[in-house]
């Protein structure tokens, strides 16, 4: 799954991605360039794999706001083993963003199934596209620079609320009406989507966030 982020130089594998846009006022390049010190291929998936899963990570915890740029930084420079740099970013400051800097969480989802299908099976496919529609659905197509901590806890209180398969089940209502509809009492909804279904619709999302 993650040879796409595996590039070889010198007889040697290292791990190639893109800067997810949060940390762009972090790392200065458009591209994470990590040696992985190996030829093997497996064995550069699985060197790959932690520092895929912590670069997402701080990416995640930063636009949550859980953690400070400086603290970003900090996350980073002890993985990658990069040198202290001034961080010009601040959790009290942000730069001013012009329309290039804006991202449409649709088009954000577009552009990540479009990388991704290839490697997704059709099971894997069908699921990301329904709960990332579903996402839409919720949060309207916002900018995923306004996504927020708070954007997250509410989304999960949402998701706790609606029933499984919410769209087959009302297909001429939209998410938002169910929501509102059983607000008000018109729809019983008796069994949920269970916590471990939501909570994986979130990772979803925090997956997505963090690119």
């Amino acid at each position: 799954m993650f040879t796409t982020y595996l590039q070889q130089r010198n007889g040697k594998y290292h791990l190639r991605v893109r800067t997810p846009v949060d940390l762009l006022g972090i790392i200065p390049q458009s591209e994470i360039l990590k040696s992985l010190k190996t030829a093997s291929l497996r064995t550069a998936k699985a060197s790959a794999l932690p520092y895929l899963q912590a670069i997402r990570q701080t990416a995640t915890l930063l636009r949550l706001r859980y953690i400070t740029s400086e603290q970003a930084q900090d996350n980073l420079n002890n993985l990658l083993n990069w040198k202290p740099r001034a961080v010009v970013t601040t959790e009290f400051t942000e730069p001013l963003k012009t329309d290039k800097d804006i991202h449409m969480l649709s088009k954000v989802i577009k552009d990540y199934i479009d990388d991704k299908e290839r490697e997704w099976t059709p099971r894997t496919l069908m699921e990301a596209t329904g709960i990332l529609k579903l996402m839409v659905d919720l949060l309207g197509d916002v900018p995923i620079e306004s996504i927020t901590r708070e954007t997250a806890r509410n989304l999960k209180n949402q998701f706790l609320k609606l029933p499984p398969n919410v769209s087959k089940l009302y297909p001429n209502q939209s998410p938002l009406k169910v929501l509102k509809m059983i607000g008000s009492g018109k729809i019983i909804v008796n069994t949920p989507l269970s916590l471990t279904t939501v909570n994986k619709h979130i990772s979803w999302f925090s997956t997505l966030v963090s690119r």
